[in-house]
């Protein structure tokens, strides 16, 4: 046992958790979080409960046999005597044999995996906001420090155009201002990403502290369009559940014409009779017929129930369908209203590179002033960040579309695109 022991810790050694050492896809992060999913877990066993409710109304398309053991205490003078039987009975309700009664059971398994689906694609929503949340953090991070760095040099140049008499102190504490106030951007920016990062880990089922390693999103992604998605408008889980439930009450009619089918029953017995004035022990058997007559109305009241419930479901589909075709069109003109002002920024932001430049040179050269020079730096660097959140925003805005019409697995080739 030892040596199997050590075995298995060698083996790991060897080939390392691919959550160690290396950045974490969405695609492995959707498939950890469905994994620790508590909800996809209760899912799975109301899938499974629903499965043994069919297997139960199957079951009553056949015959059930019962035993029976009986014991009789009779007294009557001047003796008393005692009898003993052993029954068999037979009931059948062919009713629901031959109406197929177990359909609609049928139709509840179905109708619970559409609410799989449906939770899963909320979960790979939330992974995927929390994924995009931190990179977008991360690298908002990343050009805080670059933008720290460069403050810091071009204090230390303001420093010593003051002390050379060419600039005042004035322009050195606008700079320290400048700093002080991105340190404090940067703080609140790490404890959000921290907050998300934490989230994360938890979802997929690792320890809170745990710093993940994330991929980053294909600048490319911003090149995606949507195709033709009409035909899949009816694969969106919720819809697919509301149709299931008005198919599933449709078949529920089938119990109301079975109920009005006869039930028939079989028994046998072997009776052991004690009376001295019989002829000893003997045979039974009967069949009877049991024929539904006067039911007050019920099949009909049963019958407005069910019909009732149908137009509600129907009335829930035709305004869920009328508000996916409001997120299509609206998730459409975000997607082109994205891109085109993305292919605006990527303009601003080389024009606003080249504004640094020359802002720079000019502030050396006493052209310029220090906020002008300061303005200049701040606007390439939120230009560098507003790029970054719309080529995000355009990401999350293509998840979206996925989860509505119910194709998570273009959500996990998104960071294969070239």
């Amino acid at each position: 046992m030892r040596l199997l022991f050590i075995l298995v810790w060698a083996l790991n050694m060897a080939w390392p958790s691919p959550l160690l050492g290396q950045p974490i896809s969405l695609s492995a992060s959707i498939d950890l979080a469905a994994k620790h999913s508590h909800l996809l877990k209760s899912r799975n066993e109301k899938i499974h409960a629903a499965s043994s409710a069919q297997q139960t109304a199957e079951s009553r398309y056949y015959p059930h046999l019962s035993a029976e053991l009986g014991h009789k205490q009779l007294f009557f003078p001047p003796y008393n005597y005692r009898q003993q039987f052993g029954a068999a009975k037979l009931d059948w309700w062919p009713g629901d044999w031959l109406q197929k009664t177990a359909l609609s059971a049928t139709k509840q398994v179905e109708v619970q995996q559409a609410d799989k689906q449906q939770v899963r694609l909320d979960l790979v929503r939330r992974v995927s906001t929390l994924y995009l949340g931190i990179l977008r953090g991360r690298q908002m991070l990343t050009l805080f420090e670059k933008r720290l760095k460069i403050l810091e040099t071009h204090r230390q140049v303001a420093e010593a155009l003051w002390q050379g008499g060419i600039r005042t102190e004035l322009d050195v504490l606008q700079t320290r201002v400048s700093i002080n106030r991105l340190t404090e951007q940067k703080k609140v920016q790490e404890s959000k990403t921290r907050n998300l990062n934490a989230t994360l880990a938890s979802l997929l089922g690792l320890p809170l502290e745990k710093v993940l390693q994330l991929q980053n999103i294909s600048a490319h992604a911003i090149d995606i369009k949507l195709g033709l998605v009409r035909s899949r408008l009816m694969q969106n889980p919720f819809l697919k559940s509301l149709q299931l439930q008005t198919e599933m009450q449709q078949l529920r009619l089938r119990e109301v014409q079975a109920s009005k089918w006869p039930h028939l029953k079989l028994r046998g017995a072997y009776v052991v009779d004690r009376d001295p004035t019989a002829e000893g022990n003997y045979w039974r058997a009967g069949f009877s017929i049991q024929v539904p007559i006067f039911l007050r109305g019920e099949p009909r009241f049963r019958k407005q129930e069910i019909k009732a419930r149908m137009q509600s479901l129907n009335w829930e589909k035709a305004q869920a369908q009328r508000e996916i075709k409001i997120q299509q069109a609206r998730i459409a003109q975000d997607l082109t209203r994205l891109r085109e002002t993305y292919r605006l920024q990527q303009e601003r932001l080389q024009i606003t590179e080249q504004t640094l430049q020359i802002a720079t040179a000019n502030y050396q050269a006493g052209l310029i002033t220090n906020l002008e020079y300061l303005g200049a730096q701040e606007e390439n660097v939120s230009t560098q960040v507003t790029l970054n959140e719309t080529r995000l925003a355009y990401v999350l805005r293509l998840i979206d579309h996925y989860i509505l019409i119910n194709q998570p697995e273009k959500i996990k080739r998104l960071q294969s695109v070239q």
